[in-house]
This record gives structure tokens, C-alpha cells and sequence, in this order.
């Protein structure tokens, strides 16, 4: 499954009062997450992305994402078991003129369709393979 949510956010928009996007995610496990920068963003556009409230990436506390005409992707194992999964995206913008719009996308897979995309075991040693018996 893939989600994608735009975050539009108006120009002069502070970093001590960011734009927020509150977005429920489905039972699974993040395996990709990718952050579309259109032109003309020039690195003014800034994302970050919290699970209940909590920084989840980027990685690093005090950072967020930015760009122009970029996309920025990376693999992930994420897993979402605890319903619902609420997931906040934060966005400031230095721009004195122009709204910008990046946009935000989440593939989730079920466990054993993640773990396959990995080869058949888990990047993680706390997960396990499930039998179908377990199902």
C-alpha cells in the first residue's frame, strides 16, 4: 500500500509554529518513505515527520528535511502494530513569498511481504519469521 499526503504550507510560515498534518497510517510495516521537494522550494520548505508526537525522521532532533526539485528516499523497516498509528507531518517555510507544497510518501507492507523484500529475514533481529499456522 502507498500513501502520499501533500503539506501545504504558506509562505512565512514560522519553525516555532509549524504547519501540521496529522495522518492515520494502516497496520504494517514501513518499508519505504520518500519526501518530494518541487522547484523553486530553493531549501526554504522544511519537513519532519513524528509518530505520536514523537521525531521519527529525520533522525537527528534538532534537523529537518529540505530541498529543491528533489525527491528524498530511503529503505526502511518500520513496523506499525499499535492501532492506530498516528503519525504527524510538521512543515515550516522561509519563503516571504511563495506557498510550497512537498509531498510525502509511505509504502507499507505486511510483515511477510516486508521481511521477503529483505531477502527472507528481517534487517532487525527482534522479528521474526511468522508460520502460517501463526496467522
Amino acid at each position: 500500500m502507498f500513501y502520499s499526503f501533500g503539506l501545504p504550507i504558506p509562505a512565512n510560515t514560522l519553525k516555532t509554529a509549524p504547519k501540521e498534518l496529522e495522518v492515520n497510517l494502516t497496520w504494517g510495516v514501513i518499508t519505504e518513505v520518500e519526501i518530494r521537494f518541487p522547484p523553486r522550494c530553493v531549501g526554504l520548505a522544511n519537513i519532519k515527520i513524528l509518530e505520536r508526537r514523537h521525531q521519527l525522521w529525520p533522525t537527528n532532533l534538532d534537523e529537518w528535511f529540505y530541498g529543491d526539485d528533489e525527491t528524498i528516499k530511503w529503505d526502511e523497516y518500520h513496523e506499525l502494530f499499535e492501532m492506530p498509528a498516528i503519525f504527524t507531518l510538521l512543515g515550516y517555510n522561509g519563503d516571504d513569498t511563495f506557498p510550497h507544497t512537498p509531498i510525502i510518501r509511505f509504502e507499507i507492507l505486511h510483515p511477510l511481504a516486508a521481511m521477503a523484500k529483505y531477502g527472507g529475514v528481517s534487517p532487525y533481529p527482534q522479528v521474526r519469521r511468522i508460520t502460517w499456522e501463526e496467522l
